[in-house]
């Protein structure tokens, strides 16, 4: 019985970790050019990275729940990604991160 319990958590808490894309809001230093930064994290407001691996299917599904997290950021559809790249979570073995910044609204 301690063997399914323990099995079932493990699976439980490694498939949490690719479900729920979560948003890391960059601070200031993290927005301004960095040495050895990638230059599509410049002026960018933030990422959500999203678990690359498993069916195409089920890649696609992740993929557009973190960009519907990115649209609940900014509140609507007003943003552009600036750039993807592998990721960098501990919870999935296969990884993207997108790099979004968040557009102003023009004004009337």
């Amino acid at each position: 019985m301690f063997k399914i319990v323990t099995a079932t958590s493990v699976i439980a808490i490694v498939l949490s970790g690719c479900m729920s894309p979560a948003v890391h809001l960059y601070n200031g230093a993290e927005t301004t050019f960095r040495k050895g930064a990638p230059d599509y994290q410049k002026g960018a407001t933030g990422e959500v990275t999203y678990c690359n691996a498993g069916l195409n299917t089920l890649v696609e599904s992740r993929r557009q729940q973190a960009l519907q997290t990115i649209s609940e950021t900014c509140k609507g559809n007003n943003y552009s990604i600036t750039g993807e790249s592998p990721g960098h979570s501990a919870s999935c073995t296969l990884d993207n991160t997108i790099v979004f910044k968040c557009n102003a609204k023009k004004k009337k």
